[in-house]
């Protein structure tokens, strides 16, 4: 028994030795520290705040000597200057609603080529197109812009038909970007000046306005033409809406294909009038056409006639004018009576069929 109690007095008392042998870990690595210390102390590299200062500073001096090897490589400083959005050469009334413009027209074998100096605003987009009385063209017209200067350039290809009056033709649409139509109205209604018609071809009831203008020539196969245009000068009359419809002032010229007629009016503008090719003598169809009144009523237009027909037959053009034409705006219908029962005057008269009246001017052309 007192061995047993011998032998766990003595397992007890060399666990307690083995604990405290163990220590601190916290007092050890403090030994460590001030053993390392006292070893830099001996090698005489004592570490001061000085010594810290010094090696920031070697740092901080690779990083600029790493900034200047980049810079000596070939970089270098560039001079720049911001680029007004506004050209030096920009017309001094660029963006005035009263709009002006000059174009060119290059012919070439493939190609006619558009050029032309404008006051409109830049990005105001154009179109330039070639139309024919007697073909119908596809594809034949393309868009520009207005540059900062005020200048456009487009071509459009060339359709090489040599039996047929060509038109080329320029215009500006209410079709534009926001900021375009805020400046010149949404249906250009703010646009002036003698370029400026109403659009025929927009819906019947909206009165929207195009800027446009036309040359006409008939192309020869080989040679090739310059055109330029041409500002109108409107002779607005006095009596122009005038119930009392007036056709006067008509002229007839012709080369061996067709009529070439233009005249007067008190009609207003964008009234519709058809004209047509009358031989009694003879069944025919297909010799007619159509055109817009200009905005002082007057008008220019073209005729086809045949060239199978005995010189002494008898030829007459005629003139007509229709309100109750499918073809008509509200505005002249609302005007002249959906069935142009507020027409007056020696020129009037009734439709065979029906309540319709019209204004007529037959001309002989024999």
């Amino acid at each position: 028994m007192i061995k047993m109690i011998i032998s766990l007095f003595a397992v007890i008392t060399l666990l307690t030795i083995t604990g405290c042998q163990a220590g601190n870990p916290e007092e050890e690595a403090s030994v460590d520290a001030d053993q390392s210390i006292e070893s830099e102390e001996d090698n005489g590299e004592e570490v001061t705040d000085d010594t810290l200062e010094d090696t920031d500073t070697e740092v901080n001096g690779g990083a600029n000597e790493e900034d200047n090897t980049e810079d000596s490589s070939g970089r270098e400083d560039v001079d720049v200057t911001v680029v007004d959005s506004v050209s030096a050469d920009a017309p001094e009334d660029q963006g005035d609603l009263h709009v002006r413009w000059d174009i060119h027209v290059e012919e070439q074998e493939d190609t006619f080529i558009f050029t032309g100096e404008t006051n409109l605003l830049p990005e105001t987009r154009v179109r330039a197109m070639i139309k024919s009385d007697d073909y119908t063209f596809i594809g034949y017209h393309e868009y520009a812009r207005i540059e900062n200067d005020g200048t456009f350039y487009v071509e459009v290809p060339h359709p090489q038909k040599y039996d047929t009056e060509l038109e080329l033709y320029v215009e500006m649409t209410t079709f534009q970007d926001p900021e375009i139509s805020e400046h010149y109205g949404e249906f250009l209604e703010n646009v002036e000046g003698p370029l400026v018609y109403i659009d025929h071809n927009s819906a019947r009831e909206d009165i929207h306005h195009i800027v446009k203008t036309h040359m006409f020539f008939v192309p020869v196969e080989g040679e090739y033409v310059t055109l330029q245009s041409e500002t109108p000068e409107w002779d607005f009359p006095e009596d122009q809406g005038n119930l009392e419809v007036r056709i006067s002032d008509v002229k007839v010229e012709r080369d061996e294909d067709r009529f070439y007629i233009s005249g007067k009016t008190n009609l207003i503008e964008p009234a519709l009038v058809n004209i047509k090719l009358d031989l009694p003598e003879y069944i025919s169809f297909g010799y007619q056409n159509s055109f817009v009144v200009n905005p002082d009523g007057s008008f220019e237009t073209r005729l086809r006639y045949p060239d199978d027909i005995r010189e002494d037959a008898e030829m007459n053009i005629l003139i007509e004018f229709k309100p109750a034409n499918i073809g008509q705006m509200d505005m002249i219908t609302e005007h002249y009576g959906e069935e142009g029962e507020n027409l007056q005057g020696d020129l009037v008269e009734k439709e065979s069929s029906g309540d319709s009246y019209y204004v007529k001017l037959k001309l002989n052309v024999n």
